[in-house]
This record gives structure tokens, sequence and C-alpha cells, in this order.
């Protein structure tokens, strides 16, 4: 970054972030893809100098402190699973009523003919 005379600011807007989130980012060693992309087009690399040598090589798991975990994915089961079975009442009452529909014209089709 220094090499290519980027002040931090300067560099974090070149890539479309902030420098705190720049900063925090950097700090947590989490960028997106696109940022990553940036990062390499504003440098004038290609995004695998970043993955070349034996150091980087290495498979690293994300810090403890970070973590997406769902906060509410029970109740959203939960939702899917209710709605899941409204669906399932409904496709059957759709095929009752189909069912009941063919009867009642097979029988207007009798009394015509």
């Amino acid at each position: 970054m220094m090499q290519k005379n980027f002040s931090e600011r300067s560099f974090a807007q070149k890539i479309g972030m902030s420098s705190t989130g720049f900063r925090a980012a950097m700090e947590r060693q989490t960028l997106s893809v696109q940022i990553l992309e940036n990062i390499a087009d504003v440098l004038g690399v290609p995004v695998i100098s970043f993955f070349e040598g034996s150091e980087t090589r290495e498979v690293h798991e994300p810090p403890e402190h970070y973590s997406k975990k769902c906060t509410n994915c029970a109740k959203k089961d939960g939702q899917i699973e209710l709605f899941t079975k409204l669906l399932a009442e409904k496709e059957q009452q759709i095929a009752n009523l189909n069912k009941e529909l063919g009867r009642k014209l097979g029988r207007e089709n009798n009394h015509v003919a």
C-alpha cells in the first residue's frame, strides 16, 4: 500500500471503503472478493498475487470472534415448516375441488346426452 504512496484513507476510498472499515477488515482479516479485486486493480496486480507464497497457501479458519450465526434460524425454520404444511393442505383442497368439479361436469354431460 505504501509502495504506491497512498495514505490509508485515500487507499480505502479508492477501493470503495471507509478508512475505519478498511482498518477493521484488515484487523479481522476479512475482505469480500469484490474488495480484494478492487485492491488488486488499484495496485495494478493480479488477485492471485495475494495468494502466492508458502505462508499464504495455508488454509485459515476465521477468527473465533467472527461468526455469522443466524440469530433467529429456529423461528425461520418453524415458519418454513408451518408454510410447508399449509401449502400441502391447500394443494389437497385444490385436488379435492378438482375431483368434485370433474364429478359435477360428468353428471351434467350425462344429463345433456
